[in-house]
Formats: structure tokens, sequence, C-alpha cells
């Protein structure tokens, strides 16, 4: 169990070195996001209530754009350079390096949302760092990270992953999405714990459901690699 989980670690942080040392995926999300920030705070003008109302559709539409561009590139590089033709060679199983993916791929979204936040907190003048939209965030990065990881792979090696990922990608996560406003609604009107743990619940439940489900379908899909 030990090497399990070793192996899985060291898939993650070899991806993290390489990126590290390029910076070329991390500069481009953050640029990205940044400017999906800017444009939306000088094309919205409204007031402090209606902000609340607003507000969480678009740090969550922002972070799944962002969270796209950012796996199309990540994998589109890992086919290019032959990397992850490489890693299935290995003498692994393959939920190892299915899991190696995901945390880099949650990595990399818990990085970018530890900007992202204080952004929106600065430029839109409303605090969203708060206990129950951290715990959200995580979860829903985790989501995205599982259900991201078997779509990009399965998508990585057609003519049209650009555009086929967010199409098959979106209808998944719509309710991790519809979830994590929810919850940044409540916390953002003053509601209570009670009033929206309901919807942690839903997160929680979908992150184990999918991360069994996609472990075993990669296993599946590269079978024959």
């Amino acid at each position: 169990m030990k090497n399990y989980f070793l192996y899985i670690w060291y898939i993650s942080a070899k991806d993290i070195k390489v990126e590290l040392q390029r910076k070329e995926l991390l500069l481009l999300t953050i640029i990205f996001s940044f400017t999906c920030v800017v444009i939306f705070n000088i094309s919205i003008d409204v007031s402090r209530d209606s902000y609340i109302r607003v507000l969480p559709g678009i740090l969550w539409v922002t972070i799944f754009f962002t969270s796209v561009l950012g796996l199309n590139r990540f994998l589109s590089r890992e086919r290019d350079s032959g990397n992850f033709e490489a890693l299935l060679l290995l003498p692994i199983s393959r939920d190892i390096l299915f899991l190696g993916k995901v945390t880099t791929l949650f990595l990399f979204m818990i990085i970018l949302e530890i900007l992202i936040f204080p952004i929106f907190t600065i430029i839109f003048n409303l605090n969203i760092i708060h206990t129950s939209i951290i715990l959200v965030a995580v979860l829903a990065t985790l989501g995205i990270s599982v259900i991201g990881t078997i779509i990009g792979s399965m998508t990585s090696n057609t003519g049209v992953r650009e555009t086929l990922l967010p199409i098959l990608l979106f209808p998944l996560i719509f309710p991790m999405l519809l979830a994590a406003i929810e919850v940044t609604s409540s916390v953002l009107r003053g509601e209570t714990w009670t009033e929206y743990n309901k919807w942690i619940q839903l997160l929680a439940v979908i992150d184990i459901m999918f991360s069994i489900v996609c472990s075993f379908l990669f296993t599946y899909v590269m079978k024959d690699y």
C-alpha cells in the first residue's frame, strides 16, 4: 500500500517538476482567468446585492473554462512529447497512472484557485474566502480533476480534442458546478451551514462515485496501449 501511494506521487511529482521548469501552462491559465475576471467586472454594472446573485456563477464559470484550457494543454503536451506512452510502459497498474494524473491536475487547479479567489475578492469587493467555499472548492476541484483526466485521455488522440473536451466534460460536471454555485451564493447571503450542507454532501458523493468509476474506466480504455 505504501508503494502504491508512492508511485502515484512519483508520477505527479514528475509532471509538477516539468511544469515548474516550463511555467507555460501556469502563466497561460493565470492570464486567462485574470482576463475573464476583468472583463466580467467591466461588463457588469450592478449593485452589491446583484453581485451576490451573479458573482458565484462568474467565479465557477471562470474556473471551469480555465480548467478546460489547462487540461487541454497539459494532456496534449503529454501525448505530443510521448511521455504518456512512456508511462504506459511502466510495470505499474493503470489506476496508479490515472490517480497520478488526477493528483497533478488537482494540485494545479488548487494553485490556480488560490490566486483567483483573492483577485475576485479585490476586484468585486466581496469576501469569498470562507471555510465552506474553500471546502466546496476542494471537493469540486477533485471531481473536475477526476472526470477531466478520463475525458481528456479519451479525446487527446482526436483531431478535434480542443472542441470535444468541453462538450463532453460540461454535462458530467454540471451537478458539481451547480452545487458549488449554490453553496457560494448561500455563504454570501449569510445563510447557515444547515441550509446548504446538502450541496456539500452531494459533492462528496459525486466525487466518490466518479473516482471509482473513472479509475476502472481508465484501466479499460488504456488496456490496448
